[in-house]
């Protein structure tokens, strides 16, 4: 199943990361749409990757998870040496779930509407496939968030999961 993620308004909590960005949820619908699109982890309940939008441009960051939609960040993340302390706002729109699309090879980090929910990521760059920092295992591929949809226009972000350890992990990609 591939659902676009459109897009929405929304008034989140803001946190601070290590270096000073703000921690954006970037999902979490209770929708029977997401329980379907995670299937193939495992996962039951609700969940809500989160991610810096600074750090993830320079590394990968995980997040421990919770099946009532908590996340809190792992210890596993630790923020490059020489990124400056930044107090930049997040972008102000989150992805919604929206209509199944026809397959679920229509993902599109280029152009607005084209995130989603499940399906297959279109890379920007090599495929980077995503191991669990505490297990090694590979994580699951859940989503796609394109840049188009948060109003910044270029790159994506990510989204994996690994059930069994509660560990979601978001990394960017951009050209």
């Amino acid at each position: 199943m591939t659902d676009p993620l459109s897009r929405r308004a929304s008034s989140r909590r803001q946190e601070l990361c290590q270096v000073g960005g703000r921690a954006t949820a970037l999902g979490g619908a209770e929708d029977p749409r997401v329980a379907a699109a995670l299937a193939h982890t495992g996962w039951q309940g609700r969940l809500r990757p989160t991610t810096c939008h600074l750090c993830s441009c320079y590394t990968t960051l995980y997040v421990q998870v919770t099946p009532d939609g908590g996340a809190v960040w792992s210890p596993q993340n630790t923020p490059p040496s020489w990124l400056p302390r930044s107090t930049e706002d997040p972008p102000t729109l989150l992805p919604a779930v929206g209509p199944r699309r026809a397959t679920p090879y229509q993902a599109s980090a280029w152009h607005e509407g084209g995130s989603t929910l499940g399906g297959h990521p279109q890379w920007i760059q090599d495929a980077e496939h995503v191991g669990c920092p505490a297990c090694g295992e590979p994580m699951d591929y859940v989503g796609l968030v394109g840049g188009a949809d948060l109003d910044f226009g270029e790159g994506a972000y990510y989204l994996h999961l690994h059930a069994p350890c509660g560990l979601a992990a978001v990394n960017y990609q951009q050209s």
